[in-house]
């Protein structure tokens, strides 16, 4: 499972123009069957539960755990392997928001484009812009004769 995450992360990094879609979403707060309280989360793609390795599909609802001497919790586990408790119902009624929607979808290739510039056009608003401190430094550099 390790060994997944860590690939999907590296596929991100390539800087590739392929957006790689994202693991999973945080749906709400549940209790587990000892009665702690743990963050419920859906699966946007399907992965490995890390206890017993059954596969999670896509849109089902999972808790994720801690490898074992860290703080973050990453790996996943499916519902068997840590009962939880969660109103599937408020799950249903969020939404995702507007900005992780935009993350997680492909843009087109034309939005992403710059249109292409007239160099002569490019150069003759820089020598506007930079002219006079140009000239200024051009004339402090001579040499006095």
């Amino acid at each position: 499972m390790g060994r997944e995450l860590f690939a999907g992360m590296m596929r991100g990094m390539e800087g590739g123009s392929e957006v790689v879609q994202g693991i999973s979403e945080i749906v709400g707060a549940g209790q587990t069957g000892e009665g702690a309280r743990c963050v419920v989360y859906r699966a946007l793609r399907p992965l490995f539960c890390d206890t017993c390795g059954v596969e999670i599909l896509e849109g089902h609802l999972f808790t994720r755990w801690p490898l074992p001497g860290q703080k973050l919790n990453i790996m996943p586990r499916c519902r068997k392997c840590t009962p939880f408790k969660f109103d599937e119902s408020e799950a249903r009624n969020r939404q995702q928001s507007a900005l992780l929607k935009s993350l997680l979808t492909r843009q087109q290739e034309t939005e992403t484009q710059a249109p292409a510039a007239d160099p002569s056009k490019i150069a003759e608003a820089v020598e506007r812009r930079l002219g006079p401190a140009l000239s200024r430094v051009r004339r402090s550099r001579k040499p006095n004769r």
